[in-house]
């Protein structure tokens, strides 16, 4: 059965914008990539039934546009100065929300009536770290909690923001502070239990955390996404969680290569394997739609990984890296929403 894929790209050197490819998830063979949009560093992607929202730069002005599926332009929505770097999409209020790294601010967004997108509340985020890389605020992350309260990843001063949405509008109702220093950087949530799997990326830990509802977290414990002899620079980047709730899956950037953690429900994570992701700087990951493959973008190899994924035990079996996909920081397939 043929799916079909998405990336996300910079636009700094070969790239054009959003690209789209099938994947056969039979053979495990990606044909047809092809430019799906021009946009500019369209870092980010998410989705709706009905949309494409994505990440936008456009002479010296960040923001996100709304495409449709054929990929005719729905509205733009800019602002001077740098863009966002993570977007989600809200279906059950039909919001959409970004995360600026720089600007630290997070913004809500909706598309009226007449297809606009329209802002509909920001909030601008304050304080900072010990690590060089957290001079301010840096929230990298947003999405949505069990209970429908807005999360968000700051990984500038290490701390966990939610926010309670009334028509709208943003208020803030709870902070968690992680260790300082660790830069958390995205965040899944674990679909059966209330427990939830923070990477972050300065580092290179996942914190294993229990979530007591209403944006309340406690820490459970802390896992290193490296091998304990590795000396050399790394940054944490995506993580990913199977869809039988088994497996955890991180992305390193600098060792270059994919962690993966087994879930023990009453005891955390634990190490199952590190795999080099055979390319430089391995930004997204994504399983596949049957679970049966991992696939991984890099970012300055200008290439895929794919993997073959033994559902039992979560080890990956390299398979091939021949597919070139420019500058690319997001991969995922439609289905695999927000």
């Amino acid at each position: 059965m043929t799916q079909t894929l998405y990336f996300g790209t910079y636009t700094k050197g070969q790239s054009q914008g959003i690209y789209q490819a099938n994947f056969d998830e039979k053979t495990a063979e990606i044909s047809d990539l092809k430019l799906f949009v021009e946009e500019g560093s369209p870092t980010y992607l998410a989705f709706s039934d009905e949309a494409i929202f994505s990440i936008s730069n456009q002479e010296g002005k960040g923001g996100i546009a709304a495409y449709d599926l054929n990929g005719q332009l729905i509205d733009r929505h800019l602002e001077a100065g740098p863009a966002p770097c993570h977007i989600s999409y809200d279906p059950g209020r039909q919001l959409i929300y970004t995360a600026n790294y720089h600007t630290a601010q997070i913004k809500v967004y909706y598309l009226d009536d007449n297809h606009k997108l329209q802002l509909s509340d920001y909030q601008e985020l304050t304080g900072s770290g010990p690590h060089p890389n957290q001079n301010q605020a840096h929230p990298h992350f947003v999405g949505l909690t069990p209970d429908h309260y807005l999360l968000v990843c700051d990984l500038g001063s290490d701390r966990l923001f939610s926010y309670k949405l009334v028509d709208g509008k943003l208020q803030q109702m709870t902070s968690f502070q992680t260790k300082s220093g660790s830069g958390p950087r995205h965040l899944v949530f674990h679909p059966s239990h209330k427990l939830a799997y923070l990477v972050n990326e300065l580092d290179s830990t996942v914190d294993v955390l229990i979530y007591n509802g209403c944006g309340y977290f406690e820490h459970e414990t802390k896992i290193s996404t490296l091998p304990a002899d590795f000396k050399g620079n790394n940054a944490a980047a995506a993580i990913k969680m199977s869809q039988d709730q088994r497996f955890l899956y991180v992305s390193n950037r600098g060792h270059n290569s994919i962690a993966c953690f087994k879930i023990e429900i009453d005891s955390g994570i634990s190490l199952v394997d590190i795999t080099p992701s055979h390319g430089q700087i391995p930004r997204d990951i994504c399983l596949s739609p049957k679970q049966d493959h991992l696939l991984a973008c890099h970012q300055e190899s200008n290439h895929l990984s794919v993997f073959k994924r033994d559902s039992e035990t979560g080890l990956l079996t390299f398979i091939s890296n021949q597919i070139q996909v420019p500058e690319a920081v997001f991969i995922d397939f439609k289905q695999n929403t927000f």
